[in-house]
């Protein structure tokens, strides 16, 4: 039985770019920041022969849920004997948004442009089945799309 969704991971090309926008822009705590060298364990459980990877866990808070996201860049992968493969299958399949969940959506809209985020569009009121909601989209710094909705 699946009780929930326990982090979203995703590969990046420079974690050091990226926490700026979820730390200092969305909120979010850095609870991990590890360099894995040559780990037998992740060699094993990724079935490849080495890789050096560093992998930074964030979490954010709120009302009593907690979200975490797992960002990994892959710092070495020359001695991957099936490294396309690997490399194409971390980066390329399922991952197309984050969705958070936020509880003044106009507030952050205005402090989020405040800080020089570029917006898809304007915030907008949609309503799926019998819930309506405002939502709005932008992109991380490396164009991983990110959803912000308040419930109404």
């Amino acid at each position: 039985m699946i009780g929930g969704i326990d982090h979203i991971g995703i590969c990046v090309r420079n974690i050091d770019n990226l926490l700026p926008f979820y730390i200092d822009i969305l909120g979010f705590e850095k609870i991990l920041d590890i360099n894995k060298n040559n780990d037998k364990n992740i060699n094993k459980y990724l079935n490849i022969d080495t890789i050096s990877m560093r992998i930074v866990m964030l979490k954010k808070s709120f009302n009593n849920k907690e979200s975490y996201l797992e960002l990994t860049q892959i710092i070495d992968n020359k001695n991957v004997s099936n490294k396309k493969e690997f490399i194409e299958n971390f980066t390329s399949y399922g991952l197309y948004e984050i969705c958070f969940e936020v509880f003044d959506l106009k507030n952050m809209y205005s402090q989020l442009l405040e800080k020089g985020i570029k917006f898809i569009s304007e915030p907008q009121t949609v309503r799926f089945g019998l819930n309506k909601y405002n939502i709005v989209y932008t992109t991380d710094p490396e164009g991983v799309i990110i959803e912000l909705f308040e419930k109404l």
